[in-house]
């Protein structure tokens, strides 16, 4: 029962990303709407208007079913699994999942010809990603020199099979020498056979803690000029953080980051199956293998925002508040504790930090609909081009309340939408505009 529960909840928290509705409002095509009259909100319905998934986001897993795999298509555009191959079935839900697995030649030692036949089988494959952590004497272990001698086979296979190739994955190592992963890349890149020009793009993997320290890491690497591949990321560093919902308030930032850094191609979290409770450190799993669930993490990971600048969302329709095209990179989101629905929230919204939807307007008077709890009394704050209304939101202590805020506008049409809090703090589970 609990397995089948969990799976229910999956369901519902997943696949509702992209959902689309019967009329001309579904996420893909709400762009093409044209407002000429208002519409009212006329219940507090679970109605939405959602995004369409995110082209960075993916995974690095050991073992998935093809039954999940089709599911996670509905949220993810590429997955991994450090090897050459995954098992046909897995492979074929992928592909009717728009996601493309991506494969790997892990070290010197690659077997291109399994990778080869795979590849021959799944056309849709446009990438490999190269040597994995090679300054790490636990993973490839091999010096600039020694990766050099054999690049050239990696690259001419990629040729051979027009596959953009991905460089190899760069860390914090434990190699002598060469602990500095830059250090690493230059020298290789110092080798007259190896031509930057193969190479498409430069995989980092990083476990600091800190959100603004991992952002910056990332940035080092753009000195190569190529797009960015986050192909491992958590915040795994001296027992922090020390809570899963600090792992989760990590995610969510470095989401928000990856997301809106032009310079990030892809993104995978490390890890989708993992062995250990979500509840014991270091709380990384998406999918907790032992029950066979979605943890909170990854209920998180699948359903945050994928920053789609195309939706707008249209009048008389609600819209998941974390499904922003826009935000400061602080904002926070966590599961919702919102009885009447809802799978995530923004948490702890507060001052200094902002969220900005695409949203249509109608001439005159509309109003921006919102479901939110406070534990005390906070000033809410909408600014639409150069005007800004404020208004204050009560406190009914740990309950969800609904209110809204009238915004005047001169035309109709699309518009952006940006919230902020001027005072007190905020948890928002989702937003309308009406006109009534």
């Amino acid at each position: 029962m609990k397995k089948k529960m969990f799976f229910l909840i999956l369901i519902c928290g997943i696949l509702l990303s992209c959902k689309e509705d019967d009329g001309n409002d579904s996420a893909e095509d709400s762009q093409d709407i044209v407002i000429s009259e208002g519409k009212s909100l006329t219940t507090d319905s679970a109605e939405y208007v959602f995004q369409k998934k995110s082209v960075k986001r993916g995974i690095g897993f050991n073992r998935i079913s093809a039954q999940m795999a089709k599911i996670l298509g509905s949220v993810i555009s590429w997955a991994y699994n450090w090897g050459p191959s995954c098992s046909d079935d897995v492979a074929e839900a992928f592909d009717q999942g728009g996601v493309e697995f991506v494969p790997m030649a892990w070290n010197s030692m690659a077997d291109y010809q399994k990778i080869g036949q795979f590849i021959k089988a799944h056309p849709t494959i446009k990438h490999i990603l190269g040597y994995n952590e090679p300054n790490l004497t636990d993973q490839c272990n091999e010096t600039p020199s020694q990766t050099a001698q054999t690049w050239n086979n990696f690259i001419n296979f990629a040729k051979e099979n027009n596959l953009s190739a991905v460089s190899p994955a760069m860390n914090y190592g434990t190699l002598p020498g060469y602990s500095d992963p830059w250090k690493w890349l230059d020298e290789f890149y110092s080798f007259n056979n190896i031509n930057s020009d193969d190479i498409s793009a430069t995989a980092i993997h990083c476990y600091m803690a800190d959100a603004g320290a991992q952002t910056g890491f990332a940035q080092k690497f753009e000195k190569y000029s190529k797009p960015i591949w986050v192909t491992e990321f958590a915040a795994w560093e001296n027992n922090n953080p020390s809570s899963p919902e600090g792992q989760q308030a990590f995610l969510s930032k470095m989401v928000n980051a990856f997301e809106q850094n032009p310079n990030i191609g892809r993104y995978a979290w490390f890890m989708y199956d993992y062995a250990k409770s979500p509840d014991v450190y270091p709380y990384i799993g998406l999918y907790y293998t032992f029950d066979q669930i979605i943890t909170d993490l990854g209920l998180i990971y699948f359903n945050m925002s994928s920053f789609d600048s195309d939706v707008v969302y249209p009048q008389g329709k609600w819209f998941p508040a974390e499904h922003y095209s826009a935000c400061s990179t602080d904002t926070e989101i966590s599961i919702s504790s919102d009885p009447s629905g809802g799978n995530l929230m923004i948490s702890g919204f507060n001052k200094g930090k902002f969220a900005e939807y695409n949203v249509q307007l109608v001439k005159g008077d509309n109003y921006l609909n919102i479901r939110y709890s406070t534990n005390r009394e906070s000033e809410f704050v909408v600014t639409v081009g150069e005007k800004t209304v404020t208004q204050i939101l009560p406190s009914d202590g740990s309950n969800w309340l609904n209110s809204k805020i009238k915004i005047t506008s001169e035309t109709s049409g699309k518009a952006t939408i940006r919230i902020s809090v001027a005072s007190g703090r905020l948890n928002i589970n989702r937003l309308a505009v009406s006109n009534q």
